[in-house]
């Protein structure tokens, strides 16, 4: 019994890290900072992992065909996460979803393309200019210097 606990442990440990590094370079493009020892960063961290358990309990539903409806996720995400969402569709007085919304499935790793030009950060150094010398005046320079050179041994 023993060996389990430590394997659980061990797992536990192992997918807590990953989820950390996620979360961490998440937090960090927003421009926050990351204290991993914070109460609010473990509770997050929980809820992120608890919201994975159930996206990947609907995903083993949906690909094994007992579960098609995307609706019912949000459901669950509305009871276990208590999202304000309430049974006839409706979010809250501020943002209304229409009562026969249709969710799309989310495909992973999606990321569309920028709308605006990709924006360059340019260093504040100065590049130095480098000299160069075309190949045709290079060889015209070796010739010289090898016909000078050729009594020299």
């Amino acid at each position: 019994m023993k060996f389990i606990n430590i394997t659980l442990e061990d797992d536990r440990k192992k997918i807590e890290n990953k989820v950390d590094r996620e979360m961490s370079k998440i937090i960090k493009s927003l421009g926050y900072e990351v204290d991993k020892k914070s109460l609010e960063f473990k509770t997050l961290r929980k809820r992120v992992i608890e919201l994975k358990l159930l996206r990947f309990s609907h995903k083993k539903d949906f690909v094994s065909g007992k579960q098609t409806d995307l609706n019912k996720f949000l459901q669950e995400c509305d009871s276990k996460f208590r999202l304000g969402i309430s049974n006839d569709g409706v979010v809250d007085k501020k943002n209304a979803f229409a009562r026969n919304t249709h969710l799309q499935p989310v495909i992973e790793n999606y990321v569309p393309e920028p709308i605006e030009p990709y924006i360059v950060e340019t260093k504040d150094e100065v590049n130095e200019k480098v000299e160069t010398i075309l190949i045709s005046k290079l060889i015209d320079e070796y010739i010289k210097t090898a016909e000078r050179q050729k009594d020299l041994r």
